[in-house]
C-alpha cells in the first residue's frame, strides 16, 4: 500500500491570540505538505494505493457528515453503531479528522482529534484528544490506521499544535493500541 498526502482544506480562521495564527490554522497549514513516500508511512505495496488527509472540521458539509455517520455504524457495528447513527463524533466535536480513501474516494478509516488547552499545575498545556478510530471491516489488517496516526504525528510536529496526546478507547482494544 502506498500512501499519499493529499492537501489539507484551509481551516476557519480563528483566533492565535498575538497575532500568531490558532491551532487548527497551523495544523491546515502543515497539511498542505508534498507527498511522502510509503517508506514514510510504514506501508505494504501490495494492499493498494491510499490517499491520507487532513479534514478541518469547519470545513465538512452534511453529506461529508452523512458519509462519516454510515462509515462509523458498519466500522463500530454492532458496538455503538446506535450513536454513530444519529452523530459522526463521540464526545465533543473534533477539531479536525485525518482519513484514509482509496484512488475511487471510497472512505477507508478514520480518526478525529480535538485540540484543547487545559491547566496542570499552574501551567498551561496543549491537548489533543483521539477518538473515533475506525477502518472499514474490509480493510481492517492493511496498517491503515498506523498511516493515520503516522499522518497525525507529523501534523501535530509540525504545526506545534499540542504537547501531549491522549487516545481514547474502549477497554477491549487497549492490547491493540498498546502493540
Amino acid at each position: 500500500m502506498s500512501a499519499t498526502t493529499a492537501p489539507t482544506p484551509a481551516a476557519t480562521p480563528a483566533e492565535g491570540g498575538a497575532g500568531q495564527p490558532s491551532a487548527p490554522d497551523r495544523l491546515a497549514d502543515a497539511g498542505r505538505a508534498e507527498p511522502q513516500s510509503a517508506e514514510e508511512h510504514d506501508v505494504r505495496p501490495e494492499a493498494g494505493d491510499v490517499i491520507v488527509s487532513v479534514q478541518p472540521e469547519a470545513g465538512l458539509i452534511d453529506a461529508d457528515r452523512a458519509e462519516l455517520r454510515a462509515f462509523l455504524v458498519a466500522a463500530y457495528a454492532p458496538h455503538h453503531a446506535d450513536v454513530f447513527s444519529r452523530h459522526d463524533f463521540w464526545g465533543g466535536p473534533p477539531t479536525a479528522r485525518v482519513v484514509a480513501r482509496d484512488r475511487d474516494g471510497t472512505l477507508l478509516a478514520h480518526l478525529g482529534f480535538s485540540l484543547r488547552t487545559i491547566a496542570v499545575g499552574g501551567a498551561e498545556v496543549r491537548v489533543a484528544g483521539i477518538g473515533a478510530v475506525a477502518t472499514h471491516p474490509q480493510h481492517r489488517g492493511a496498517g491503515l490506521g498506523r498511516i493515520l496516526f503516522d499522518r497525525l504525528a507529523e501534523q501535530m510536529t509540525a504545526a506545534e499544535a499540542a504537547d501531549f496526546a491522549l487516545l481514547e478507547c474502549r477497554d477491549a482494544v487497549v492490547g491493540f493500541y498498546a502493540a
